[in-house]
């Protein structure tokens, strides 16, 4: 198990020949023990994938920064943000790093507040403007202006949302995520606490356009958006389903047609359920469940009506499978198992979308958010 990165040393950088054999994935995690997990983790950890093997080699690691269990990559890929979870005593922030040696190198630029406690969700805006910060604590979100060099400036706008639920978990707003929709015009903010989709409109600053309310003691926790279609898919952590919604691509207003359980049976309200994501086809949508779960729900996607069918459950080999990213291929899928210290490699099967075990589990401590580089966009 690796644990000792601040003394390893130097290993060489991917060449441009390498490029189209190994992308790069950046882990975010937890280096101070919070009441929900322990700290094992150094910073931001830095490895590079085969492409061909789905195997993992570690090449760097972040800059010491504290409890960065959430990243975003900038999609020129020059810049990372990370958010730095903590409250209380010590409020919330967010970091920005610039990426250098082939994107396997970050190096500190600035860090400045999140505007709340226990930042848990950084998104960075594909134009460059801003990054958008989702703070569970104070159940507040706030958006983040960039400075040409990558730099963060302070927030320009926070906003604060009201209300709870029916559940001892939703004592009071806890805002869990705040995502951007593929055109850029709108952000959705899903409220743990509240049970509602929070929609904002996008600009210089955020401006509250509507809301989405969810079932009661849902849950809402993360949302992925169709990458062809105006579909939007949010994730409920305490009831473990998954709302299928329909987005007004002129006024961002979202409709539901459809909700799913991630757990083929037994009660949802133990699944815990955590991440949700797309392949870039468009075809298959997983999202993970923790608790006494430790898996991933496969489903299929109609591309006409969106609504999905469930095809699996992926047993995760750890615990805690935290977050997942799929790469940018679409050909593999990898899972953060958080409380077993692992990344584990799965291959998705183009045809049926179903979860290959490769065998590679790679130990990296308190693993919570996988990000890769982003493949630039060809003109």
């Amino acid at each position: 198990m690796f644990y000792g990165c601040r003394d390893m040393k130097k290993k060489q950088a991917i060449t441009d020949a390498d490029t189209a054999k190994y992308n790069v994935l950046y882990i975010g995690t937890y280096t101070e023990k919070e009441s929900h997990v322990d700290d094992k983790a150094a910073g931001i950890y830095v490895y590079r994938m085969n492409m061909k093997t789905g195997g993992l080699e570690l090449v760097n690691t972040s800059p010491a920064t504290v409890n960065p269990s959430f990243i975003d990559i900038s999609s020129d890929g020059k810049y990372l943000y990370s958010v730095n979870e903590t409250g209380g005593e010590k409020p919330g922030s967010v970091s920005a790093f610039r990426l250098t040696d082939n994107s396997t190198k970050l190096e500190f630029i600035n860090r400045l507040s999140s505007e709340g406690d226990y930042p848990c969700f950084v998104e960075a805006d594909k134009k460059g403007r801003f990054v958008l910060i989702a703070n569970y604590g104070t159940g507040n979100i706030a958006l983040l202006p960039l400075a040409t060099d990558g730099s963060l400036k302070s927030a320009v706008s926070v906003d604060k949302h009201e209300g709870r639920g029916p559940t001892s978990r939703q004592e009071s707003a806890h805002a869990h995520c705040i995502v951007l929709s593929t055109d850029g015009l709108f952000a959705y903010s899903n409220d743990l606490g509240t049970d509602k989709i929070y929609v904002y409109k996008t600009g210089s600053e955020l401006e509250p356009a509507g809301v989405y309310e969810a079932a009661p003691g849902s849950g809402p926790r993360h949302l992925a958006f169709h990458p062809q279609n105006n579909f939007v898919y949010s994730i409920n952590e305490l009831n473990g389903t998954i709302e299928c919604l329909k987005r007004d691509s002129v006024t961002g207003m979202l409709t539901r047609f459809q909700t799913i359980s991630t757990v083929a049976e037994g009660d949802g309200n133990s699944a815990g359920s955590a991440d949700i994501h797309i392949v870039p086809s468009g075809e298959f949508l997983y999202a993970t469940n923790r608790g006494s779960f430790n898996n991933i729900a496969a489903f299929r996607v109609n591309s006409q009506t969106g609504e999905l069918t469930f095809i699996m459950l992926q047993p995760v080999k750890g615990l805690t499978p935290r977050n997942f990213a799929i790469d940018p291929s679409g050909i593999f899928l990898l899972v953060a198992n958080q409380n077993s210290d692992q990344v584990v490699t799965f291959r998705i099967d183009p045809l049926t979308g179903r979860l290959i075990d490769t065998g590679i589990v790679t130990q990296v401590p308190t693993p919570v958010c996988l990000k890769f580089l982003p493949v630039p966009d060809v003109k």
